[in-house]
């Protein structure tokens, strides 16, 4: 293991050691619970946040005291490690199981235990994460399928789960930090005085950054193999792209795909839910926030709701949808015109249809002590997310 990762320093002092293992308060576990959302979906017991919230009074001691025993012990019950595991589609035509995101639906006394124990690592950065088995069983319409019991990791939903992938993915990033110490991978520059970016991380999605030359591509090959070993982690090849620039050559793209058995693209899609755009930004690159828009609005009945009432939904919807995408990127002054003009119809029409408007446009969009109505204008929304 020494030779296939650099080594982790120790870096918490005997006091940081001693609160870890120091005895679970009653009060840690309250804090715990009450930092959950009251409706979340139950686990197999069928019970929810909100139950342990209401009658605390009651159950307080107890629960307390299975999970202090939890942390005494090391052990937990099986019964209570029990979870449902529900497929959720990624995208509106799901048709296989790469479409589906498992999510799993954990007892709430077993998120207790695993969030006290988050809620006491979460000062630290580097530390080393045991993962205890339990048993999973699929939820196949409403029905619990027979249980089967994992052999590695944490299941997606505990409060663990992103700790263990912001750990594991923290040594790639030496791994590539060592490289390119050594002056063996070439970072991308950001400008002449700008910082070297060899690579992005944000949970199990990575983007890297290097020259497209193949002894730079084998290396960055190794770099991840060594990486793969170590952690029992795979690269997703099918999930995984390439992007040149224009400079590069055909044949050349050709000999790196051979070498990494990863293909090439012209368009990177989304990353973190942002549209990875290249070239010149057009109105056809947002048109999936005008989708969304339209479908918000029209899934109300806008016919039976008053004016005022389309007004206040248009201006929650329009703040709402696009400003995710409106904090890092300028929308196109034609976007910003269909939007607006989404709104005026549904304001005056109650649908998308058009109608006549009674009154102007720029009188609607006055503050209301200025005799309009604070109709929002997209242009001035993006404006707010840039400079706020």
């Amino acid at each position: 293991m020494p030779q296939v990762l650099p080594p982790c320093p120790i870096s918490l002092s005997m006091e940081e050691q001693a609160s870890l293992e120091a005895p679970v308060f009653k009060a840690e576990v309250f804090d715990a619970l009450q930092g959950m959302k009251s409706f979340k979906a139950p686990g197999p017991d069928g019970f929810q946040p909100i139950f342990y919230k209401q009658y605390w009074y009651m159950i307080g001691d107890d629960v307390w005291r299975f999970v202090a025993s939890a942390f005494e012990n090391g052990r937990i019950d099986a019964h209570v490690t029990e979870t449902l595991l529900v497929l959720i589609p990624k995208g509106d035509h799901p048709r296989t199981f790469k479409d589906f995101r498992p999510i799993s639906l954990c007892n709430v006394v077993y998120k207790l235990v695993s969030k006290v124990l988050v809620n006491r690592l979460r000062p630290f950065l580097m530390r080393i994460v045991r993962v205890t088995s339990a048993k999973l069983s699929l939820l196949w319409n409403g029905e619990c399928l027979e249980s089967f019991s994992p052999k590695r990791g944490l299941r997606q939903g505990d409060p663990l789960s992103p700790y263990l992938f912001v750990l594991c993915m923290e040594r790639l990033g030496h791994i590539i930090q060592e490289q390119v110490s050594a002056g063996v991978w070439a970072p991308l520059k950001l400008g002449s005085d700008g910082p070297p970016l060899s690579h992005l991380f944000f949970a199990d999605d990575v983007l890297l950054f290097s020259k497209a030359t193949p002894s730079h591509i084998r290396m960055v090959t190794e770099s991840l193999q060594r990486f793969c070993n170590a952690s029992g982690l795979k690269v997703n090849l099918t999930k995984s792209r390439m992007m040149a620039s224009k400079g590069v050559p055909r044949s050349r793209k050709n000999s790196l795909t051979q070498i990494t058995n990863i293909t090439f693209t012209n368009d990177l899609g989304k990353y973190l839910g942002f549209q990875m755009l290249h070239g010149r930004v057009t109105t056809r690159h947002f048109g999936e926030v005008m989708t969304k828009v339209q479908g918000r609005l029209a899934a109300w009945k806008g016919r039976l709701l008053s004016r005022v009432g389309r007004v206040a939904l248009a201006n929650s919807v329009l703040s709402v949808i696009p400003s995710y995408t409106m904090q890092t990127q300028w929308l196109p002054s034609g976007t910003c015109d269909q939007l607006d003009a989404l709104s005026r119809r549904f304001i005056w029409s109650g649908e998308g249809a058009r109608k006549l408007h009674l009154v102007k446009w720029e009188t609607l969009t006055r503050p209301r002590k200025e005799g309009g109505l604070g109709v929002g204008i997209a242009r001035n929304k993006i404006f707010r997310c840039w400079v706020s």
